[in-house]
């Protein structure tokens, strides 16, 4: 017969009571950074790598001054990068100081285009001005108000560039010499300023071409007044000699009339012997008729 023994089942503590103890001891402390160690130069580096490859034995002088050699190549790049770094700098300066003073030029150029600018337009502005005032003034009552084209300056003002004046040069209806008058001071004011424009000119010429046809109408219906104050003189005339001839005659009736019989007979043969000696000789034909 077997007889078997149960043990009571009990929780055996196999953690190491210290261990435990350190372990949750460093979980509860703060932890403390690692100090960076500082960088070391190139030259430190290469001390550095001097020193480590002497420790090692197993190298030989071949490999120790590839390494060498190697790191020279390492320095000098470096040192070419800082150069290229610092010309970089230099040369990005003075393109931005270039930059800057081009503009500076630029602004000035501006400005100064401006000032030459504005100075013209104000110096087109006076010439137009006077330009349209001599037009207005010479031409009276017969020119209107003087009107402007204007153009906004970099000042911000208005300059006139440009402008009329209207002037009429129309002719006087059945009045050639008013209409010469009016064409001579039309001419006048066309012909005003001191440089006239080839608008004025034309102008001008239209009014001295109606006045030409003015001055012939004129010349025409003076002619024609000539004529007809000579033919009324004439006839004026006529009839005074036919009214002296008509009273002569009259008063030679009237003496007749009073003078005797034997005196009319005796003037009668006075008048007809002065008559046939005047008169031409004819020679007297003698004829007979059997």
């Amino acid at each position: 017969m077997n007889i078997v023994t149960t043990f009571p089942t009990i929780n055996l503590n196999t953690a190491n009571v210290h261990t435990e103890t350190a372990r949750r001891d460093n979980q509860n402390k703060e932890l403390v950074q690692e100090i960076l160690k500082p960088q070391a130069s190139p030259a430190e580096s290469k001390l550095a790598g001097d020193s480590d490859k002497a420790k090692q034995p197993g190298q030989s002088v071949s490999e120790n001054q590839e390494i060498l050699l190697s790191e020279e190549t390492t320095n000098k790049k470096i040192e070419e990068d800082k150069e290229n770094e610092s010309q970089k700098e230099e040369q990005q300066s003075k393109q931005q100081e270039d930059k800057e003073k081009k503009q500076q030029n630029k602004q000035k150029e501006t400005e100064q285009t401006e000032l030459e600018q504005v100075k013209q337009l104000k110096s087109r502005d006076t010439e137009v001005r006077n330009h349209e005032h001599a037009h207005a003034a010479v031409g009276g009552e017969y020119a209107g108000s003087p009107s402007y084209e204007y153009q906004r300056g970099p000042d911000g003002n208005n300059y006139a560039v440009g402008g009329e004046v209207p002037i009429d040069i129309a002719v006087v209806a059945n009045d050639p010499q008013a209409t010469i008058n009016k064409m001579q001071q039309v001419q006048a004011a066309a012909l005003a300023p001191t440089e006239p424009s080839s608008a004025d000119r034309a102008i001008a010429a239209d009014a001295a071409q109606k006045q030409a046809s003015a001055q012939a109408e004129l010349a025409k219906e003076n002619s024609d007044l000539d004529k007809e104050k000579s033919a009324n003189d004439n006839l004026k005339s006529d009839k005074k000699s036919l009214k002296e001839n008509t009273e002569e005659q009259a008063e030679k009736e009237d003496l007749l009339l009073q003078r005797d019989t034997s005196i009319n007979e005796r003037a009668a043969r006075i008048a007809d012997f002065y008559q046939a000696a005047t008169s031409p000789f004819t020679a007297q034909k003698f004829a007979q008729q059997i």
